[in-house]
């Protein structure tokens, strides 16, 4: 620091450019979001209903298979609770897509590098509240 006549410049501080604005690219706030909110609500529902119920994770899932296939999805195995983590994935990206035009499509705002990260906490905290 100087401090020559009376005024306290940090040297370090002045040289230092502008970052550039990072805008984050669709694909990635939706891929990003859709992963962060499919964990977070997929490890909520499967921690939940284990310790409050006793539920099998493979079960949850099953069920999530059995709203395409019907009650059989509970006797296909591996298979369903394959298919019941693909729907369930599939809804978070869906989720995240429908979330990410809003901020894109104003003139005024830009998507920031932590979209992703507050779509999944508002779709996490939705999915609490049971």
């Amino acid at each position: 620091m100087n401090h020559s006549a009376g005024k306290i410049e940090n040297r370090a501080s002045a040289n230092v450019p502008p970052l550039p604005h990072y805008r984050a690219k669709p694909r990635d706030t939706i891929l990003y979001g859709g992963l962060i909110a499919g964990i977070l609500d997929g490890a909520d529902a499967v921690i939940y209903y284990f310790f409050a119920y006793g539920v099998a994770p493979a079960l949850l899932f099953q069920n999530i298979a059995a709203h395409l296939i019907g009650r059989q999805a509970f006797h296909e195995g591996a298979a369903t609770v394959a298919l019941g983590v693909a729907i369930h994935f599939s809804i978070a990206f869906g989720a995240a897509a429908t979330y990410w035009p809003s901020p894109a499509q104003s003139p005024t705002s830009s998507i920031s590098p932590t979209s992703a990260v507050r779509f999944s906490a508002s779709a996490f905290s939705a999915s609490c509240k049971k």
